[in-house]
């Protein structure tokens, strides 16, 4: 089921304003699906600034479509011209994408290794101690389930450091952002 929420930017609001059971939506579809729920939530008095998606390919590509064939943070409105509309994809699913991304392959970003080979090695070192540097860090973190896999928690935790108060508080701005329009996938 693909599902298109309303959410408030200064409220705390959620309103599920379109369904569509679908098998194997093309990109070009999901585009039209979305000028055709923008446009009737727009006649319904809501103003959208800001289309939210999680970053599947058929979601990226159709932010290509809506941006003229480029990915753009910034277009202008297909219902209002004279307005702009923000596209971007939802924080919670780029950072479970990072924390698979860290766990799974072994990266480089040209000066030295990107892996999570040392937070699993952390944890084996530590896992039968009762002092522990990273008190919070579980076998969920390192070998999640697929089930896991799609929390949000365990990502933000391996990302912004176990334990550090002062990455907890950007955690917590980061996360208490919200949508204006959302495309979920049930």
């Amino acid at each position: 089921v693909l599902c298109f929420v309303l959410r408030g930017l200064s409220t705390n609001y959620q309103l599920p304003c379109a369904f569509f059971f679908t098998k194997q939506l093309s990109d070009k579809e999901l585009h039209k699906l979305v000028l055709n729920v923008l446009a009737q939530v727009e006649e319904c008095g809501f103003a959208v600034i800001r289309i939210v998606s999680d970053n599947h390919k058929t979601n990226t590509a159709m932010m290509r479509y809506l941006g003229g064939g480029n990915m753009q943070p910034v277009i202008t409105h297909p219902v209002d011209e004279n307005r702009k509309l923000f596209l971007s994809f939802d924080q919670c699913y780029i950072l479970k994408s990072i924390r698979n991304q860290f766990l799974e392959r072994e990266m480089t970003d040209g000066f030295g290794d990107i892996s999570g080979k040392y937070l699993k090695l952390l944890y084996k070192l530590q896992k039968d101690e009762i002092v522990k540097h990273e008190r919070n860090l579980t076998k969920k973190h390192i070998e999640p389930t697929a089930f896991e896999k799609m929390k949000r928690r365990t990502g933000e935790r391996i990302i912004f450091a176990f334990g550090n108060s002062r990455h907890q508080r950007t955690q917590r701005k980061f996360t208490r952002t919200s949508a204006s329009l959302q495309i979920q996938r049930c």
